[in-house]
């Protein structure tokens, strides 16, 4: 029974090196994981900010079509007016 338990605590004791180098690599890899996920984020972030503008931009488009036309009637009534003198 104890040269049972030796053995295993000498399996456990020639193990413990291996377990912290893996335990190490999995820290770095979870802090990896990590930023890359807030990259991730902030490029989400940009990519839906970029998409609002364009969409406010397209939204405003009809609006200034409409004052342009407002404005070369405009222009169009002045030059008349211009030509009636």
């Amino acid at each position: 029974m104890s040269f049972d338990l030796v053995g295993r605590l000498r399996i456990v004791d020639a193990m413990t090196p291996t377990l912290r180098r893996v335990s190490s690599e999995l820290d770095r890899t979870n802090l990896s994981v990590k930023k890359v996920a807030a990259s991730t984020g902030s490029y989400r972030n940009a990519q839906n900010a970029a998409t609002q503008s364009v969409n406010n931009f397209s939204g405003g488009l009809p609006n200034l079509l409409g004052k342009l036309k407002m404005l070369a009637g405009a222009v169009v009534a002045v030059g008349t007016a211009f030509d009636g003198i």
